[in-house]
């Protein structure tokens, strides 16, 4: 109920004694949420507030318990839905989620169509160019605020907008759609309850689905390949037996491998890697 203002605002008069009963069309409209339906039903009643429905009447707690474990599995049931339209959505090719920077919403025919927007998949390679090249994010996105260049949600440039988050791997140096590979459920959100606020976390790989959308590429293999971006070494190496069972996955595997060689090779020439790290390579 925290990132609810207008709940908010009823709690505050029912305090202050300002009405002594809330009529509400059903429990739902208050919260789906069993804890919240309970918390707030006490404390209503602590102030002397009664719960009128017009489906139901008074409120009681026999009707909390029974409507707010329904509108709880509703709120479950609904969310499982949403997830296997998401599925159905990539397994077409399509995108399920909002407009990733590079790409515009094609607004006529199915739903999860993209088209690739010209101006900002420049900026996308001239990013993946300057980050092969040696420079920093830090100083990548310096340079396009220094050139007043709109950053993906407006304002101005992050270095975590490339760099996103390495262990989810959604910042712009990790995004594989750029290359024509889009990634789905890597990751799911729970909701703080201190705060309403929901959490990423991440999916296991294993959990992870990839469609392969080559019209959407925007960099060519090349250039992925030679920036690491976020994958850990042990998450590089392929498994050749996994990739001859499912033959489009080959690719995958080997861009991994590759990149795991690109980044110990870096490690390297760094003196940051061991004596037996580099032996076992």
């Amino acid at each position: 109920m925290a990132n609810r203002p207008g709940l908010k605002d009823l709690i505050r008069a029912a305090e202050a004694g300002r009405f002594d009963v809330v009529l509400t069309e059903s429990l739902d409209r208050l919260s789906r949420d069993l804890a919240d339906s309970a918390a707030l039903h006490k404390q209503l009643g602590y102030w002397g507030v009664r719960i009128v429905t017009l489906a139901d009447g008074d409120v009681t707690k026999v009707l909390v318990a029974i409507k707010g474990l329904l509108g709880s599995i509703f709120l479950d049931d609904l969310a499982q839905k949403t997830k296997r339209g998401q599925v159905g959505r990539v397994k077409a090719g399509r995108i399920p989620g909002g407009r990733c920077y590079g790409y515009d919403v094609v607004q006529d025919g199915d739903r999860g169509l993209r088209k690739i927007n010209e101006a900002e998949a420049a900026i996308v390679r001239r990013i993946f160019a300057e980050y092969a090249e040696g420079r920093s994010p830090l100083a990548i996105v310096e340079q396009l605020n220094r050139e007043r260049i709109r950053a993906p949600r407006g304002g101005s440039w992050n270095a975590s907008t490339l760099n996103g988050s390495r262990q989810r791997e959604n910042g712009i140096l990790s995004n594989s759609l750029y290359v024509g590979r889009l990634t789905y459920n890597r990751q799911h959100f729970i909701k703080d309850r201190a705060n309403g606020r929901r959490q990423a976390r991440r999916n296991e790989r294993s959990r992870w689905m990839t469609a392969e959308i080559p019209e959407l590429a925007i960099i060519d293999l090349e250039t992925w390949v030679t920036c690491p971006g976020s994958s850990s070494c042990q998450e590089c190496i392929p498994s050749m037996a996994a990739a001859r069972a499912q033959a489009p996955a080959l690719w995958i595997a080997q861009v991994r491998w590759l990149r795991c060689q690109l980044h110990h090779r870096d490690q390297r020439s760094r003196g940051l890697l061991g004596i037996s790290e580099q032996a076992d390579l």
